[in-house]
């Protein structure tokens, strides 16, 4: 059942340890790392959008607009591969006694020794090294100690479900410190939007963590691993519903704020709107009781994120292009009064 679980092209890699290594790192599973991502590209997206908006008098020629944005993109992209292998490798670690003891981990690298715990030390050195290389090379200096701040909570977080039914909240605390950083490696801190993007995905991640660790339930009560699935218990939906709804009143403000509702930004409004619709319909769906149907329904909080990131990035190029329009009108203006 391990083997056919695997990625096709993992099974047709012949060396042991590239496959220990791409399950270590979760390469096989990339949904967390698309999930990692996803406030990232949300909040480089909305801050660019903010610029050509002239968000508070502030407006960057184009070209630089773009460079940026595309720069930006390209280093959150390897950031989000690397901080989701550092973070896998660190909970590994942390539960290489308690994952014999959930069937769906049981064959997890370092748990079965298939990668010893001196040579995940080693892979999570390498894995840091370039995540803060990437953070103080590639990104603004106000990135550099708002990423740092995020460490503590990667390198505890597995320790949380040992003493407490609420390690969703650390988790999901350092899971979308993206939502933060991409403001700040494009804008200068627009705290308004910015709190409410990182209040929107906080919550996005309780909604579909908890929804994760359901499917774990009747292991993890053997094993007296904690989460909020156990806590919640039958009333998780009622309490899901009223993340989500709080959820959505904060996107909804971190959009308006950074200008992004109404008729003249069609894009990013419809955009919004079908993520929260997926957000509801997906809770209303789920079926606790079944770890394939959680399972499978986490996975498709990708999708519901893509939904968002659609709208942003077609409102992004929407906007890019009106404001080249305007551009070249007012070239042609000036040229005419010469």
């Amino acid at each position: 059942m391990h083997i056919s679980s695997k990625s096709p092209w993992l099974l047709k890699t012949n060396s042991p340890t590239i496959v220990a290594v791409a399950e270590l790192f979760r390469i096989d599973k990339p949904a967390g790392t698309y999930l990692l991502l996803t406030p990232c590209i949300w909040s480089l997206t909305m801050s660019s959008i903010m610029l050509l908006s002239s968000y508070h008098g502030l407006t960057p020629p184009l070209i630089e607009n773009v460079t940026q944005f595309a720069l930006q993109t390209t280093l959150f992209i390897v950031g989000a591969y690397t901080m989701r292998s550092a973070g896998c490798v660190i909970n590994d670690m942390h539960d290489r006694e308690l994952d014999f003891k959930v069937w769906r981990s049981l064959q997890r690298p370092i748990a079965c020794g298939r990668i010893s715990y001196s040579e995940a030390w080693a892979a999570l050195i390498v894995l840091s090294v370039i995540g803060v290389a990437i953070l103080y090379y590639g990104l603004p200096w106000q990135c550099w100690w708002l990423g740092l701040a995020s460490l503590p909570l990667i390198f505890v977080y597995p320790l949380f479900k040992r003493f407490t039914y609420y390690p969703q909240i650390v988790l999901s605390s350092c899971f979308n410190w993206g939502s933060l950083l991409g403001f700040a490696a494009i804008f200068d801190l627009p705290w308004r939007p910015m709190a409410g993007l990182y209040l929107t995905t906080f919550l996005w991640c309780m909604i579909y963590d908890t929804i994760y660790a359901h499917q774990d339930k009747k292991f993890d009560i053997k094993a007296n691993i904690k989460s909020t699935a156990l806590k919640w218990g039958s009333k998780s939906k009622p309490i899901l519903y009223i993340l989500a709804l709080v959820q959505c009143l904060a996107l909804f403000d971190s959009c308006y704020d950074a200008g992004l509702i109404g008729q003249t930004k069609m894009f990013s409004t419809a955009g919004m709107l079908t993520f929260d619709y997926l957000l509801f319909r997906m809770i209303y769906k789920v079926n606790l009781d079944n770890p394939a149907n959680c399972w499978h329904y986490f996975r498709r909080n990708v999708k519901y994120g893509q939904a968002f990131t659609v709208g942003l990035l077609l409102e992004y190029f929407y906007q890019l292009f009106k404001a080249s329009t305007k551009e070249e009108e007012d070239d042609n203006s000036n040229r005419r009064l010469e």
